[in-house]
């Protein structure tokens, strides 16, 4: 018995010859789902509009998942892909809005009038 824990398998060293039984296969298609339903929204791809509240506490994977079938490593691979393009965009858009609030917290300065108005 090793006394260091045991380490994740990364998507390219899933094994070729690994079952995956029916419950894993649909717990996995589920949480893709799920990921790729929130990138699309992110991305405006799907007609959800993204909560406010989406991802707040950030996501974890069910614990009864398991390896990732050989099956779905395309799919995973094409939803990190997704993923990528989802924080681009979000990212960009939020260095626009930054600067575009940093404009509105610029000091102004004082204006002096031109003309005054002597007859009202």
């Amino acid at each position: 018995m090793s006394i260091w824990p045991q380490t994740w398998t990364a998507p390219d060293d899933v094994l070729p010859g690994l079952p995956a039984d029916e419950k894993s296969l649909r717990r996995w298609q589920n949480s893709l789902d799920a990921l790729e339903d929130e990138a699309g929204a992110a991305l405006g791809l799907s007609e959800r509009a993204p909560s406010a509240v989406d991802g707040i506490a950030g996501w974890a994977p069910p614990a009864d998942l398991g390896p990732l079938p050989q099956v779905l490593l395309d799919r995973a691979r094409s939803l990190a892909a997704l993923q990528e393009r989802a924080v681009t965009m979000l990212t960009d858009s939020r260095a626009v809005v930054e600067q575009e609030m940093a404009e509105l917290a610029r000091p102004r300065r004082h204006v002096q009038p031109v003309y005054m108005d002597v007859t009202g």
